[in-house]
């Protein structure tokens, strides 16, 4: 049995990882069944995440298809490429897994991983929660009050007779979910309009979104007369859930990132818009 974790990345702060290694006894890994399904497993842990939160007080975490889409790309890999680790076989942590596959959903992520073994699907989801648990850094990530969301990925493989499950949780500060661009393939000296889906558990008026630019002495005036060099904070638009900014593309050709957090910080990892 192994697992690990990964907490959120944020600006100007470490990014931590911690790593716990277990032996298993001998012949206590059942062969493959057949019957065992996988997506059980993987709402299982779901709930027992949840019931943990509820015993410590706490809100329940949504569950997010993109968030286990990703959680399931991860297991799955670990399994292909014969490796256990956040990093994976192409060299990317969670938050660059996030931005390759699924960029349109802007936030931080956190992650544990672990593999383990059972008899039915109750059982190899009560042992990986167990083995989660008992670490101060996966219980840490379980019981966050910085993520709002949850997606669990659950892969299993045949390797010298024994049966192994790997599972992944990734977790979510979820910020925003782009909607549109318009233009849709906007050119050097446009003035394009971002509209998102709000994701936050958050009051909106604690939302952050910032643009770094190519030309990272461009400067960027605040409505205040204040100003930023490189990089914008934007000044947002609300309809109901949804928001939007504009931004004159002016400021360089190359990538533009948008990245957001809260209360004046945000997550490094963002979308990007290439401008030529």
């Amino acid at each position: 049995m192994r697992f690990s974790s990964i907490s959120p990345v944020r600006l100007m702060l470490l990014l931590t990882v911690s790593f716990a290694l277990f032996a298993a006894p001998a012949g206590l890994f059942p062969k493959k069944s057949s019957s065992i399904d996988l997506h059980a497993i993987e709402e299982k842990v779901f709930e027992i995440v949840n019931m943990e939160r509820e015993d410590a007080g706490l809100e329940p975490y949504e569950y997010h298809d993109i968030l286990a889409e990703l959680a399931l790309y991860h297991s799955e890999n670990m399994i292909e490429f014969d490796f256990f680790s956040h990093t994976d076989n192409k060299g990317m942590s969670p938050g660059q897994r996030k931005n390759k596959l699924f960029p349109e959903i802007i936030g931080g992520i956190g992650e544990n991983i672990a593999y383990n073994y059972g008899a039915s699907e109750d059982e190899i989801a009560e042992n990986l929660m167990t083995q989660w648990m008992n670490s101060p850094g996966h219980k840490a990530n379980i019981l966050s009050t910085k993520y709002s969301h949850i997606g669990v990925g659950v892969a299993a493989v045949d390797k010298d007779g024994f049966t192994y499950y790997y599972a992944t949780q990734n977790f979510g500060d979820l910020m925003g979910e782009l909607l549109t661009i318009s233009p849709s393939q906007p050119k050097y000296n446009d003035t394009a309009e971002f509209t998102f889906d709000f994701l936050g558990n958050f009051e909106k008026k604690r939302l952050t979104v910032f643009v770094s630019f190519p030309d990272k002495n461009a400067k960027y005036q605040m409505p205040d007369g204040s100003y930023y060099t490189g990089t914008g904070k934007m000044t947002l638009k609300w309809k109901g859930d949804k928001f939007s900014f504009t931004l004159k593309l002016d400021k360089g050709k190359g990538v533009y990132k948008i990245m957001m957090g809260k209360d004046g910080s945000f997550y490094p990892e963002g979308y990007e818009i290439k401008v030529k």
